[in-house]
């Protein structure tokens, strides 16, 4: 027998100048084995990160067993989740399933998205003429899954970086105010998530 349970019976007799018998049996128990998913990371991009391999802490398979795991952890946002172990498998090389001949402790593993980074710049082309339309133009690496909010506004100097706002919403804006063409007109780009 080689799994896990009582083996044959094993009967010693007496031979010789010895008589009488003794019966024995050997008996398989569990291997231990601890397991865990392993942990992972990825820098926020909008999808969610799982993970399904397996980690054996301080322990070892039989030579030419393999292990694989379910799990039913995800994590799309920032921030870090646990992730636990739903099915645990173990097969030998003839792929028979010989996953009770193991006593299996399960830990958590992690799931952590982190902060991405964002990096670009707001080029804004057309002339300040009356009747004219300037547009925002965003260049850059952004997430997956984002869109962008414009604000325009006017400021009496070149070097503000916010003013009276005078559009919304719109990577465009009409110049359709007279009072707007002796001013400096800037756009405030921001990005938010789509639901």
């Amino acid at each position: 027998n080689k799994n896990v349970g009582t083996g044959a019976e094993v009967i010693v007799t007496g031979a010789n100048n010895y008589i009488g018998s003794v019966t024995e049996y050997f008996t398989i128990t569990a291997k231990p084995i601890t397991v865990k998913p392993q942990s992972a990371s990825k820098v926020y991009d909008g999808t969610p990160i799982t993970s399904n391999v397996a980690q054996l802490v301080a322990s070892t398979l039989i030579d030419g067993h393999t292990i694989t795991i379910t799990t039913n952890g995800s994590q799309t946002e920032v921030g870090t989740t646990q992730n636990t172990i739903s099915t645990v498998v173990i097969k030998n090389s003839n792929q028979e399933d010989v996953t009770n001949n193991y006593q299996i402790t399960n830990y958590t593993g992690n799931l952590t998205v982190t902060n991405a980074t964002i990096t670009g710049s707001v080029t804004i082309t057309g002339t300040n003429t009356y009747g004219q339309t300037l547009t925002a133009d965003v260049s850059g690496t952004t997430p997956s899954g984002c869109e962008f909010d414009y604000t325009w506004w006017v400021a009496d100097y070149a070097e503000a970086t916010t003013g009276t706002t005078i559009g919304s919403n719109s990577g465009t804006l009409l110049l359709n105010n007279v009072e707007w063409l002796d001013k400096y007109i800037g756009v405030t780009v921001d990005i938010s998530k789509t639901n």
